[in-house]
């Protein structure tokens, strides 16, 4: 698989790289994003299998339920900011505005820190005050949780940095590959000392993890960071612009991990802890699916945030087109492979009691092959200053995922919620591409057909 990604990006980038460092760090990011990619999603899967088959279905559910609230917790600290460091961080690194690069690291951890406490303080406040409507396990749950919200969200912050100066791979070590594995030597040590697994105490090495990890992380930005920035002691803020630009890139990011997300919370309010358990197994799987597309955003935001500052449309467009069927490449092999043995794959990983998983498994599967067609869409509209519109687009596709999920989960379930995701990824992907064409002049999908539709004007 990897060879004849290699093969068709090599050829089709050599058409338009007017410098061999453009062409080759494409290849090295692409190729080695892919390959941490694949090695988070092996980790993750064996974390997954591990933790599900130690604390059964039900309390599994009381895991994956918390560490989803947690992840749409820790969106509010991020405010935005990842996107908009890589963007800066680039802008900042061609430039060598040094003191404009140490201003928008500086700002943007100050920022994330005080939202970070505030976030900490009400839902600790928020579980005191309803307390009696939880069980203790999942308190004692939440509670380690929510130590997790300032280090997913810095965690995040010094990733972006990292990508921004094009240091790809070290800009996702921590959290792809660190911090699972710190968890999977953790959980050992437990079983090791015949400790009993529940729910909390997997949420606290969870936690205990990702501290290691973002540790290890701030070393690696600290190694890498340009000899310019250590040199210069100035610090530039464009506080006023860097907010009218979150603002939307927030919104954004927080409506698309609502989506990642919502099925998993309305089924814990519609149906059982069990089903929870079961269908994150499913969700497990469409992340295996969709890590194409979520491997090569990591390389591609800062050149396509470069090729439309340098006005480069012509290369812009032939990245786009390059890395959609790349992409796509990646995907369908697993695509195939789950809707063929989806069911026997999941009872042989993580048991018979799992068996459910299989049917939404393919439904997330077609979707995930969906929106692995259309391209980076939305990154791309990130990376050339027209977050707005990606807004407006993840906005509306929100509201038909809550509505979908709303009529399709009390009368079909985890099922249900699977064709509701599905339909979503399909729908968001529909808006976004359009808005592409229309301001961009550029088609993400991996077979072009927006010039021949006439979308827009900038054709």
């Amino acid at each position: 698989m990897i060879k004849p990604l290699v093969a068709l990006f090599g050829s089709r980038l050599g058409d338009f790289s007017k410098d061999k460092g453009v062409k080759g760090n494409l290849i090295r990011g692409g190729v080695g994003s892919i390959g941490l990619k694949i090695t988070n999603l092996f980790l993750t899967l064996l974390t997954t299998v591990v933790v599900a088959k130690i604390l059964g279905p039900e309390q599994y559910g009381i895991y994956a339920y918390v560490l989803a609230l947690v992840t749409l917790l820790s969106l509010p600290a991020q405010f935005g900011l990842p996107q908009l460091i890589v963007r800066e961080t680039a802008k900042a690194h061609v430039h060598e505005e040094w003191g404009m690069m140490r201003g928008i690291w500086r700002w943007s951890s100050l920022l994330t820190g005080g939202l970070t406490t505030f976030i900490a303080v009400v839902a600790l406040v928020g579980s005191s005050l309803f307390a009696e409507r939880f069980s203790s396990l999942q308190l004692q749950t939440l509670f380690w949780g929510i130590l997790l919200v300032p280090l997913m969200a810095l965690g995040q912050l010094r990733g972006a940095a990292l990508r921004g100066l094009r240091k790809v791979l070290q800009g996702q070590l921590p959290e792809l590959v660190i911090r699972p594995f710190l968890f999977l030597v953790l959980i050992g040590l437990f079983a090791w000392q015949y400790v009993p697994l529940t729910a909390s105490s997997a949420m606290a090495l969870y936690a205990l993890a990702s501290f290691f990890s973002f540790m290890i992380g701030a070393w690696l930005l600290w190694r890498h960071r340009p000899v310019g920035l250590h040199e210069c002691s100035d610090v530039e803020m464009k506080s006023k612009l860097w907010i009218k630009s979150a603002l939307p890139l927030a919104l954004t990011s927080a409506l698309m991990m609502v989506n990642n997300n919502l099925d998993v919370i309305m089924i814990g309010l519609y149906a059982s802890a069990v089903d929870v358990g079961i269908y994150r197994v499913s969700v497990q799987g469409g992340l295996l699916v969709a890590f194409g597309l979520q491997a090569m955003n990591m390389v591609l935001g800062p050149y396509f945030a470069r090729f439309y500052a340098e006005k480069e449309n012509k290369r812009l467009q032939q990245l786009a087109t390059t890395s959609a069927r790349a992409i796509l490449l990646l995907t369908i092999p697993v695509v195939i492979m789950f809707l063929m043995w989806g069911d026997e794959l999941i009872s042989l990983v993580f048991g018979n009691e799992y068996a459910g998983a299989s049917i939404p498994l393919s439904i997330i599967s077609i979707g995930q092959l969906m929106n692995a067609g259309f391209g980076s869409v939305g990154l791309l509209l990130s990376m050339t200053g027209h977050e707005r519109e990606s807004t407006k687009g993840v906005a509306v596709a929100t509201m038909a995922n809550v509505l979908l999920n709303m009529l399709l989960i009390p009368v079909y379930g985890i099922n249900g919620a699977a064709v509701a995701t599905a339909v979503t990824l399909f729908f968001w992907n529909v808006l976004l591409w359009i808005a592409v064409a229309k301001h961009l002049g550029v088609d993400t999908l991996a077979m072009p057909i927006a010039k021949r539709l006439r979308i827009g004007n900038k054709w």
